[in-house]
């Protein structure tokens, strides 16, 4: 395989360090440049030179295309389950995934699966089992017993509950099912073809969905959508905000058991929304038909009940679990398109943006720290079109950025670099 590369990115360090090198090692399984499976060695390579650190995890000789978005830490943020595949050349061939595991405290890579596609869906709560999608069947995987285990087949979405001990899920036009850790008990919750996306309430009785209320929409839009909470004991079903109907998409906690972020929507456009459920307020977020270019927004979730809202430009908005606006502020970079958002367990944003460059095949990619709290921000990590993520690493401590390079008119992934984040100090103000 070639090993000709574009120029590295530019990595910005915000901690001065002592001159260090270190060789560590890394497995993993990919697929080759022939499509043809390869398992080798990794070398992760870390050094710096007085002022900053060049650290990096690669492929090596291993090649994959495509990251899916996928990225699922443990609670304990000591491992991550992730999915990537490769687009083999010729027409007509059928991608190949893998679901690949990060173990943060070996940094070592494996493979656990692959199939033609998979979505890494997330954890049980003591870090034990990956659920994921692979093939149109919701499957886990024990790490303890190194095995692979079909749950359902047709599903594409499920969840722990909140002590591991069920897994609710909505199985392809026959309703909502719950079932044991191992997939054995399976009990059907309801008898409709269109329940969606069972989110648990924290008291692991209830579950959160996406009702199907019977009305056919036409169009290949399915049926008429409601929300409602559901008993896993009898199945009773309580109604919420029966004024809001439609297509629905996701749904996660802002603040556990009091109120969600969901996304609506269908081909026609996407919106976010804030649901209260102590308040019974609806508050819309609005539309957003180009999540990932000019005009369309991102949005992130912290584990302190808020919301943060930031569209192009760098206009920034921060809710609470009630919908109520708590700051807002423009960082006044006009034309940045934002790609996404996370938040680190002490409040603080990570984003990646980008200025459209018409005409031009690569365009500037920057990854930026914000802090709402104190009204500081620095840029982490920019360069030319080769970033395909950023993820916090353990306790917001470093950044890990997932690159990718240009090989054979195609890109590939390289590999990550690790940022370690400095003192508060080196951080510039923003505009408030």
């Amino acid at each position: 395989m070639s090993k000709h590369r574009m120029p590295p990115a530019k990595i910005l360090l915000v901690v001065p360090v002592l001159m260090v090198i270190a060789v560590l090692t890394l497995y993993g399984t990919a697929v080759d440049d022939k499509g043809e499976e390869s398992t080798g060695i990794l070398n992760i390579s870390s050094e710096s030179e007085s002022n900053h650190v060049n650290r990096t995890i690669g492929f090596g000789d291993l090649v994959f295309t495509g990251y899916n978005n996928d990225m699922r830490l443990t609670n304990d943020g000591k491992k991550a389950v992730f999915s990537a595949c490769h687009y083999p050349p010729g027409e007509g061939v059928e991608v190949e995934s893998s679901l690949l595991l990060l173990d943060l405290t070996t940094e070592k890579i494996t493979t656990l699966d692959r199939g033609n596609i998979i979505r890494a869906l997330g954890w049980d709560p003591a870090g034990e089992n990956v659920l994921y999608v692979k093939d149109s069947n919701l499957t886990r995987f024990s790490l303890q017993e190194g095995a692979v285990n079909t749950i359902a087949e047709e599903t594409y979405y499920g969840s722990y509950s909140p002590d591991g001990s069920m897994i609710a899920y909505a199985r392809g036009r026959s309703g909502l099912w719950i079932c044991d850790s191992d997939g054995n008990s399976q009990k059907r919750l309801t008898h409709t073809n269109e329940d969606w996306y069972p989110v648990w309430y924290p008291d692991g009785q209830h579950l959160f969905f996406f009702n199907d209320l019977g009305q056919e929409l036409g169009d290949g839009a399915g049926r008429l959508q409601g929300m409602a909470k559901i008993s896993v004991a009898d199945g009773s079903i309580e109604p919420l905000f029966p004024e809001k109907t439609g297509k629905f998409r996701s749904a996660g906690w802002i603040v556990p058991g009091e109120s969600l972020h969901v996304v609506s929507g269908w081909d026609d456009g996407y919106y976010q929304h804030i649901m209260d459920f102590n308040g019974r307020k609806i508050t819309d977020l609005g539309e957003n038909n180009n999540e990932y270019a000019q005009g369309g927004y991102v949005t992130a979730v912290s584990g302190g009940g808020r919301l943060f809202k930031v569209a192009e430009g760098g206009l920034i908005e921060i809710y609470d679990g009630t919908g109520a606006l708590q700051k807002s502020f423009d960082l006044g970079q006009a034309g940045q398109v934002y790609t996404s958002a996370s938040y680190a367990s002490d409040g603080r944003i990570l984003t990646m943006h980008y200025l459209p460059s018409p005409g031009e095949a690569q365009v500037e990619i920057v990854i930026e720290i914000l802090d709402p709290s104190t009204g500081n921000s620095t840029v982490v990590s920019q360069g030319r079109d080769n970033y395909e993520a950023c993820f916090w690493g353990i306790g917001g401590h470093e950044v890990w950025v997932l690159e990718k390079n240009v090989l054979d008119s195609h890109y590939v992934l390289t590999g990550f670099s690790l940022v370690p984040i400095g003192a508060a100090e080196l951080f510039k103000p923003l505009p408030m």
